[in-house]
């Protein structure tokens, strides 16, 4: 069956762009990102409909990037990162979504997320144009419109219990990919 978007199409009428999406590995869930708000869907696999689950708008500037991950061997889980125009990322938990729960009519969604952490690129940076959990670590690569990766590592700060955003490194893309041009030997 055809996927079923009504509820994804009354959720951005009205945007200036075309929105953003992400689909969920496995396609449980479809991010949508419009302006600087993220609505997160559940998408029923047996009628291919979509649900709302939730709305994330704690972003002060437009979002421009968003990714699923799911990392097994943390206690953080199944995650959501969204990126904004003014060079911020956010990680959410999206542990404590209700995938069965019905969104009420007042618009009341179905959980919640938790923000883990929020952080910013470099001053300097150029803006975000692509985002990347990594499969199997609690780490997320951001791409800024220059071609720099930017990686970071989500780490436990004791004895507060809260998550920081460390930077491990950072890599000159199209600097790397000029040095894989070059013909070898001089020649």
């Amino acid at each position: 069956a055809a996927l079923d978007l009504t509820p994804l199409q009354s959720a951005v009428a009205g945007a200036l762009a075309a929105p953003t999406l992400a689909f969920e590995p496995g396609a449980q869930r479809l991010a949508v990102l419009s302006g600087a708000q993220c609505w997160v869907f559940g998408i029923a696999p047996a009628t291919a409909t979509a649900r709302l689950l939730l709305c994330l708008d704690d972003s002060a500037s437009a979002l421009s990037a968003c990714t699923f991950g799911r990392w097994a061997s943390s206690a953080i889980g199944r995650i959501l990162l969204t990126a904004a125009e003014d060079r911020t990322f956010q990680v959410w938990s999206l542990d404590e979504v209700d995938d069965s729960a019905v969104t009420h009519a007042d618009g009341e969604s179905g959980g919640e997320a938790l923000l883990l952490v929020s952080s910013s690129l470099p001053p300097g940076s150029s803006i975000i144009s692509a985002v990347a959990s990594h499969p199997t670590m609690p780490a997320v690569l951001i791409g800024d419109a220059a071609g720099i990766a930017h990686c970071f590592e989500l780490q436990e700060v004791l004895p507060a219990h809260r998550l920081a955003c460390v930077p491990t490194h950072k890599l000159d893309v199209p600097r790397l990919v000029c040095r894989q041009q070059r013909p070898l030997g001089g020649g």
